[in-house]
């Protein structure tokens, strides 16, 4: 099912292990110290109620806008609601400001799937991690970022409204799309995602 295109979408907690969280850390990848998911919920269109993960990553490189990958993960965590400058306490502020996620297919393992491209202001136009990072690096490595995170301007923004989910037509009728962005999520890539 081709998805592409801008929703309404809000932070939602995942159950993991330890309990509910809004954002899951795990460990370095190649490019990045360390990789973070935050899971969606679509509020409005013929998708809400649907849920898909996105993958911010905290590395030094540098994109085709001139931002490194660390300062556009930490303006999409500022877009969501999150106000402080210690990253292990996002989860606990429940950010739940609207935003827009811009929806890209792409190709994976052979199939088309759906990937969250960007996470922006709506004024500019849950996936469970195997290897969470360890709560001692996490405060480790957030200690390291409050200075990033003080220099980042708080995004004040509309709170979210969610639409009620559709529901799926009777007997598989013409009715709006059914989709699980959850169960097609598949994973970082191991390049920078934002080039």
């Amino acid at each position: 099912m081709e998805i592409s295109g801008r929703h309404p979408a809000v932070v939602v907690d995942v159950e993991t292990e330890s309990g509910p969280l809004a954002i899951q850390f795990g460990p370095p990848t190649q490019n990045s110290p360390f990789q973070a998911i935050l899971s969606f919920e679509i509020v409005r269109g013929p998708y809400a109620g649907q849920r898909i993960s996105a993958w911010l990553y905290f590395g030094s490189t540098v994109s085709k806008s001139g931002k490194s990958v660390m300062d556009r993960s930490l303006e999409a965590l500022r877009v969501c609601g999150f106000t402080g400058d210690d990253l292990d306490k996002f989860s606990e502020q429940h950010p739940d400001q609207e935003v827009e996620l811009t929806i890209e297919m792409e190709e994976y393992e052979g199939k088309r799937r759906p990937k969250v491209k960007w996470i922006d202001s709506p004024n500019r136009g849950g996936f469970v991690l195997e290897a969470p990072l360890a709560q001692t690096d996490l405060r480790k490595f957030s200690a390291q970022l409050k200075g990033a995170l003080k220099k980042a301007p708080v995004v004040q923004g509309k709170k979210a409204e969610r639409q009620a989910p559709t529901p799926a037509p009777a007997g598989g009728g013409d009715g709006p799309p059914q989709w699980d962005g959850m169960d097609q999520d598949p994973g970082p890539p191991i390049d920078d995602p934002f080039a």
